[in-house]
């Protein structure tokens, strides 16, 4: 369980949006659809994620996508699947996974 890291904001540079996940929980903030959905989202190399500590100071990563991420990403791509309720499905993320994302970050 993710105890130091409180939410993680996933930015994607080619449209300009952002997905926040609430780790304590595992949900997508502001969920707006009504069923379950797969998600594949192309990082063109360079994936960018803000990870919000429960003091609110933000740490940046940069670089392929983090291996604890599920499905075959390839390092290329985020790929989520997201129930109706916004809770992720099969992703576990620890303290211990993002410290080791963040120390490899360009």
């Amino acid at each position: 369980m993710v105890t130091k890291y409180k939410k993680m904001h996933i930015m994607f540079c080619e449209t300009a949006t952002t997905m926040t996940i609430n780790l304590e929980n595992l949900t997508v903030e502001n969920w707006l659809y009504s069923e379950s959905m797969h998600t594949h989202y192309k990082t063109a190399d360079q994936c960018q994620i803000l990870f919000e500590d429960t003091e609110g100071k933000h740490h940046l990563y940069e670089g392929y996508v983090p291996k604890f991420f599920p499905n075959k990403h390839f390092g290329d791509y985020i790929m989520l699947g997201i129930n109706a309720d916004g809770t992720l499905e099969n992703f576990i993320c620890t303290d211990d996974d993002i410290q080791a994302c963040l120390a490899k970050s360009r």
